[in-house]
C-alpha cells in the first residue's frame, strides 16, 4: 500500500511518537503525563496507526474477494465504514 505517511513501525515513549528505524520524532503529545492512563492509551493508539491502517486494508480486500466469489453486489455497513476510515486516513 502506497501512502504519504511515514512508513515503517512507529513506537511511543513518554508522549513522543517516533519511527523505529530512524528514531525520527513524528508527533509529540503536549503536556504528556505518564501517570495519566488516557494519555498513555492515546500515544499507543497513535503509534499503532500505520499497523491498524494496513490491517484494515487487508481485511477489506479479503472481504471484497469473498463478496465477489459469492456474487454479492452490495457492501455491508462494516465494509462501508472500513472504506470511509481508510479514506479518512489517506485522503483527509
Amino acid at each position: 500500500m502506497n501512502t504519504a505517511h511515514t512508513n515503517g513501525e512507529w513506537h511511543a515513549h513518554d508522549g513522543q511518537i517516533y519511527q523505529t528505524e530512524t528514531g525520527r520524532t513524528l508527533a509529540l503529545i503536549p503536556y504528556f503525563d505518564s501517570s495519566f492512563e488516557e494519555g498513555k492509551a492515546n500515544q499507543n493508539l497513535i503509534a499503532a496507526a500505520p499497523d491498524l491502517l494496513k490491517s484494515l486494508v487487508e481485511v477489506l480486500e479479503e472481504l471484497n474477494q469473498a463478496r465477489r466469489a459469492q456474487n454479492k453486489l452490495t457492501l455491508s455497513e462494516a465494509e462501508r465504514n472500513a472504506q470511509a476510515a481508510i479514506q479518512k486516513a489517506i485522503n483527509p
